[in-house]
């Protein structure tokens, strides 16, 4: 006869969403602009193997209508968005993107120019990569510095883009994701990992004041969200013949 002898209790992990949002890629040249349009189009952007979400921030030179943007021909989903007649800050996300180097395209109504960029992040939720109940718009007249404050988590991250209208939009305090004074309204953009509260700074290089039209938008990149589960299990051995 068998007999089966336990010698204590084993844990096993059967899953884990312990995950950390971070930095992936971004488009080549940090940021692509376009002249007064309704449209653009960009090969600019490789989406590494590992990532799990892609960003796509544009600015404007003015407020625009019915904006769509596509990664590979998949409509991006809207999210933060800061619109004022002379600025136009938006952001589009797309959870579990397809990989590697695809066409990145918007369109709209209404003529304007602007910059266009585009961030991936791995470690991010698969189902919804940012928290559009966080989404923050902000815009101001003559006023600088200007700062986007936006909830995060310390598995998170954050993004924001600002719009200073005459005068350079260069972030004071985190890390810089572009800061272009080639077009007719100035933009910048900027990113951070972790925090609770991240207030993300923008202010022009002090030559000629603050902008007369400031628009900003920032967003909220999650990881996912759960813990890790663990199932006990006895374990043992059988003895006799």
């Amino acid at each position: 006869m068998r007999y089966f002898l336990p010698i204590g209790l084993m844990f096993f992990l059967i899953s884990s969403a312990n995950a950390a949002v971070a930095f992936d890629a971004k488009i080549t040249g940090s940021d692509v602009t376009f002249a007064a349009g309704t449209s653009f189009s960009s090969t600019a952007m490789t989406v590494g193997a590992s990532a799990t979400c892609l960003t796509v921030g544009i600015l404007w030179s003015g407020a625009v209508t019915t904006p769509s943007v596509t990664w590979n021909g998949v409509t991006m989903t809207a999210a933060a968005v800061e619109s004022l007649s002379g600025a136009d800050s938006r952001w589009f996300f797309l959870s579990s993107p397809a990989t590697g180097n695809h066409t990145l395209a918007g369109s709209w109504t209404t003529s304007a120019s602007g910059y266009v960029t585009a961030i991936s992040w791995t470690g991010t939720s698969t189902s919804a990569c940012v928290k559009t109940s966080d989404d923050v718009g902000v815009n101001l007249t003559n006023i600088a510095p200007i700062t986007v404050t936006i909830t995060s988590a310390t598995s998170d991250a954050t993004a924001a883009l600002m719009n200073c209208q005459n005068n350079p939009c260069n972030s004071t305090n985190f890390t810089s994701i572009f800061a272009d004074t080639t077009g007719t309204n100035n933009a910048g953009a900027s990113y951070t990992l972790g925090g609770t509260s991240n207030g993300h700074t923008f202010h022009d290089d002090g030559q000629g004041g603050p902008s007369s039209a400031q628009a900003g938008a920032g967003i909220h990149i999650v990881a996912p969200s759960g813990a890790a589960t663990f199932v006990p299990q006895v374990g043992g051995f059988l003895i006799g013949p």
